[in-house]
């Protein structure tokens, strides 16, 4: 039998009732019953654990719902008429000619801006890092046109690092990338104690994973390289933005695409880099080398909205007129051609600095061919026994990439 105040039975339980009726609930068998089975199940949804979807979550389900339910063609003249449904068609084509009108006169009358020539217009779009087969031929600007970069990604060994697809498994490297696999968090990032940022070092020690072709894919490492892809995905924000070491972080997630063209890191490398061509902008230098690495991997890709952004970052750089090892490396990625200027550039970073160290292998590679092979055996002579370098994991993996040098990019010129 089926009380007619059942339909109250959930307020009831929610304590929404007036004290007055919640008599009956109590007294009625029908109701009781049905007030305990609504307990029940409140109970259990309410032990439900909640679940937060990935950043790129939403970009995923409107792409996915884009291409099956496909809106049918509108023209504008079909879309105002909707939306002024209300007036007779003879008020809207009078408002549309007389806008029309306005517009003409506008454009024919006011004087055209004065051209700056020391501005580059940039639009921040984020786009698809594999365009349409019929849109995948960029249209190049200037003095950009596709170079060594992009005829090794278009072949069939499309891992960019190591592009003979070996993988090391003793040696110096070997060694150190097993210490960093065994210190890396539940979570899947990397830490340095109460140093650094999470993001930077786990971006960076996925590079170093990277370029002994260890992906998520492929290779000895593979769970340990998916747990980290997988952690900077998470701490991307809507905007592309990875977090608080952006420039790293980014590079390695826009790499390991790269190397795998797997479709999940599709859509986190491409909005990463559409965040990266604005970020570009006011970086510091060393996050400007990461960045000028990143844009320039993207370009070699055939994504050729980044060129005004190399652009500026080249001219901004010779203005500045810096011989470090960031910006010597930032200006060898930001040129369309090889750089007269740094042919003859000798760089020294401090022994300190590893990362200077590490674009100072890599800008000497791309201008000599070669890196300095005794600095390289004395930086495994310094390898402690456990095969990291004084149980630093941000030393280790800049440690790993330093040695990466030689093999790690094709040379873009010469």
């Amino acid at each position: 039998m089926t009380c007619p105040k059942s339909g109250d039975v959930t307020a009831f339980v929610k304590g929404e009732l007036p004290e007055a009726e919640r008599g009956h609930f109590e007294s009625c068998p029908t109701c009781s019953a049905e007030a305990a089975r609504t307990r029940s199940v409140l109970s259990r949804v309410a032990a439900i654990e909640t679940v937060e979807p990935s950043p790129d979550f939403v970009r995923r389900v409107v792409r996915e719902f884009s291409k099956a339910h496909p809106e049918p063609g509108v023209t504008w003249w079909e879309a105002l008429r909707f939306r002024l449904g209300f007036a007779p068609a003879w008020a809207v084509s009078v408002a549309v000619h007389v806008a029309v009108l306005a517009v003409a006169t506008i454009l024919f009358l006011a004087p055209p801006p004065a051209p700056d020539p020391d501005r580059e217009h940039i639009t921040t779009v984020i786009l698809p890092m594999l365009p349409p087969e019929a849109e995948r031929a960029p249209r190049f600007a200037g003095p950009w046109s596709p170079d060594r970069w992009q005829r090794q990604l278009k072949s069939p060994a499309s891992s960019f690092a190591r592009l003979e697809g070996r993988t090391t498994r003793g040696g110096a490297v070997g060694s150190a990338l097993g210490w960093l696999a065994a210190r890396q968090e539940p979570s899947g990032c990397w830490r340095d104690g109460k140093s650094g940022s999470p993001v930077e070092l786990t971006g960076l020690t996925v590079l170093a994973f990277l370029g002994e072709g260890h992906t998520h894919r492929a290779g000895d490492f593979r769970k340990v390289v998916e747990r980290g892809l997988t952690w900077l995905v998470h701490q991307q924000t809507v905007d592309g933005r990875v977090g608080d070491g952006h420039a790293l972080g980014s590079l390695a997630l826009l790499e390991a695409w790269l190397m795998t063209k797997d479709e999940s890191l599709e859509i986190p490398a491409s909005s990463a880099v559409g965040h990266t061509v604005t970020a570009s902008m006011e970086a510091d230098p060393a996050a400007t080398a990461w960045m000028a690495l990143a844009l320039r991997l993207s370009f070699a890709n055939g994504n050729a909205t980044v060129i005004p952004a190399l652009n500026m970052m080249r001219r901004r750089l010779e203005q500045a007129g810096s011989v470090e090892a960031s910006a010597c490396l930032a200006r060898l990625m930001a040129s369309p051609v090889a750089d007269g200027a740094l042919r003859d550039v000798r760089l020294t970073p401090p022994a300190e600095d590893l990362e200077a160290a590490y674009f100072a292998s890599l800008a000497a590679f791309q201008i000599r061919g070669s890196v300095d092979a005794e600095g390289a055996s004395q930086r495994v002579r310094t390898q402690s026994p456990d095969g990291s370098w004084g149980g630093i994991v941000r030393a280790t993996a800049l440690q790993i990439l330093i040695l990466e040098a030689p093999y790690r990019y094709p040379r873009l010129h010469g």
